[in-house]
């Protein structure tokens, strides 16, 4: 994954990372239910930079998959702060089997083929491989276990968002859109 160059003299921790916006993704998807990871390319954009993860998340059904796309717009005022806008969208579900297809377009829905492949991470629920692709992009492994590191099953962890909390973020309901993925027959994607 490419970073950005740093070209500001802010001290601050950069917001605007990739880790960071990484670190960000699993205060809202727990990392015990990412299976893989696309990465994009942080690519300039007029507002700043724009950087877009899609990620598969286990389902309770084990041979279905959560199809969950999160973009990230950046923006620095004069001084390099950055400024983050976060958009996550759940697609709906998937067989297994299909996640390259649905990935695929899931992307072409977004309009985001460019020249660069991401980077597929598989992550497989395990928080050391999530942590040592945080560190891979220039993050740091926290000294003490965080909620969002634990497994599901050990902290009772279902799903992302507020689903685990008893009821669905705003932000990830994408499910119930006409657009969403609808197990096997997903909108006619080739």
């Amino acid at each position: 994954m490419n970073r950005p160059p740093s070209q500001w003299v802010n001290a601050e921790p950069d917001a605007g990372l990739p880790h960071a916006l990484l670190e960000r993704l699993a205060q809202r998807v727990p990392v015990g239910t990412i299976e893989e990871i696309w990465l994009f390319p942080t690519r300039r954009i007029a507002a700043g930079e724009s950087t877009i993860f899609v990620v598969a998340a286990f389902e309770p059904e084990p041979e279905q998959r959560r199809v969950i796309t999160a973009r990230y717009t950046v923006s620095r005022d004069r001084r390099g702060t950055a400024t983050v806008q976060e958009r996550i969208d759940e697609h709906g579900t998937a067989p297994a089997a299909a996640l390259t297809r649905i990935v695929n377009g899931v992307l072409h829905r977004m309009d985001e083929e460019g020249e660069q492949q991401p980077r597929a991470e598989r992550i497989e629920r395990d928080p050391g491989r999530w942590w040592t692709l945080v560190e891979d992009l220039g993050g740091q492994r926290p000294t003490a276990a965080t909620p969002d590191q634990a497994r599901p099953e050990a902290s009772g962890q279902t799903a992302p968002g507020a689903a685990a909390h008893g009821a669905r973020s705003d932000a990830i309901d994408g499910a119930n859109q006409p657009d969403a993925i609808d197990g096997a027959n997903e909108i006619g994607y080739q």
